[in-house]
């Protein structure tokens, strides 16, 4: 696990999630909520500022989101070292 990120629908109540994957397009959580494919997202992603997404797929309780632009590579950079 890459640490925990919060999951929100625009308008809704965040969700605490655990980063299971991630690139600079987008990532993978596993979380206890009702997100749909499609629904728009902001992930904040260890104490980062909100990000917007999009969830790609949904599959149990993992979730896949694209980002709406390439993650920042410095937040990567701090976000994969740190899950190492």
């Amino acid at each position: 696990l890459l640490g925990k990120v919060t999951v929100r629908k625009h308008a809704k109540h965040p969700i605490e999630a655990s980063l299971v994957d991630l690139s600079i397009y987008g990532c993978r959580v596993l979380l206890n909520g009702s997100i749909n494919v499609g629904d728009r997202l902001w992930l904040r992603l260890a104490g980062s500022n909100p990000i917007s997404a999009t969830a790609v797929w949904a599959e149990g309780d993992r979730l896949g989101c694209k980002f709406d632009e390439m993650l920042d590579r410095t937040l990567f950079r701090a976000l994969t070292l740190q899950g190492g």
